[in-house]
């Protein structure tokens, strides 16, 4: 659910693109970063709240029990949003239609986020190389860490690795979108 507006992301680029909007921006004096940021600014609001949403419902509905700091769970879920925004970007920038877009972002962001992540099949199961290549996606660490705030309650002292790989996926994915996004419809 927190990849959708990642989602959003890519296929409002690519209609802004496909449909005139990102014309007007593109002749405003801001840099490619700041455009770009500034276009996941409401999806990463939306993310946000279903991070509140999402937990409290599965809490109340599922009866899970939630062992760590809600608070730190927030903070990390932020710089999750952060990192598959970033993706999102990256798709939007290279997609020229919608439609490839839409293709492109299940490629990208859900199908590896389902069978790479360890959410449905445990990473010590998949060869070295699939291991490998796991580490670079953002919900692989986010997995580690929902699990390790609400199962064992878990702090920084231990997810402290996994926050500061997120980071550097979510900078390095949005300076790879900067880089690549050119501001001209060519």
């Amino acid at each position: 659910v927190l990849g959708f507006p990642a989602l959003s992301v890519a296929l409002t680029l690519a209609h802004e693109r496909e449909h005139g909007p990102l014309e007007q921006l593109l002749a405003t004096p801001i840099g490619r970063a700041e455009l770009l940021i500034g276009k996941t600014r409401p999806y990463l609001l939306v993310g946000l709240i279903n991070v509140i949403l999402i937990p409290m419902f599965s809490i109340a509905w599922f009866h899970i029990s939630l062992n760590g700091s809600f608070l730190l769970f927030f903070v990390l879920s932020a710089i999750f949003m952060f990192d598959v925004l970033s993706m999102g970007l990256i798709v939007g920038v290279f997609m020229r239609t919608q439609a490839a877009a839409l293709a492109l972002s299940f490629l990208v962001l859900f199908f590896p986020g389902f069978f790479l992540t360890g959410i449905f099949f445990p990473l010590a199961s998949m060869p070295e190389e699939v291991r490998m290549q796991a580490m670079f996606l953002p919900g692989t660490h986010y997995a580690i860490i929902t699990r390790g705030i609400f199962l064992p309650g878990v702090g920084m002292d231990v997810l402290w690795p996994y926050a500061v790989m997120m980071v550097i996926l979510g900078v390095a994915f949005t300076a790879l979108a900067s880089l690549f996004f050119r501001k001209r419809l060519a």
